[in-house]
């Protein structure tokens, strides 16, 4: 039974934890930019995005070889896939009823 207890609140940490996680568009800057079905080069190929579409990201991941930032990102069509972060810009909130802006993702500093 205690164990049982233990599960249940567990289980009920993640789910508080990953309603918590927020999640922002990006927009396609790259002409044409490849998804993955995981969070590297070695991953194969899942889909397509083209410049100007809008992905909203649900989760960030990062690899050290090479040191890249990879968004897990879900297209408008419902594909859920990852993309490398220097492949899009991110957009902020729109304010006041303005147009939302894209910001350039910062370019990784080159290791040394």
């Amino acid at each position: 039974m205690k164990r049982l207890l233990l599960l249940v609140i567990l289980i009920a940490g993640f789910v508080t934890l990953s309603a918590q996680q927020t999640s922002f568009q990006v927009e396609v800057a790259a002409q044409s930019a490849r998804m993955r079905f995981g969070p590297g080069l070695t991953y194969g190929i899942q889909h397509y995005a083209n410049a100007g579409h809008v992905l909203t990201v649900l989760r960030a991941d990062s690899t050290s070889d090479p040191p890249w930032t990879w968004y897990f990102a879900r297209t408008p069509s419902g594909v859920s896939s990852w993309i490398r972060s220097d492949l899009v810009r991110r957009q902020t909130a729109a304010v006041g009823g303005a147009q939302p802006q894209t910001v350039a993702e910062p370019t990784p500093a080159p290791a040394a």
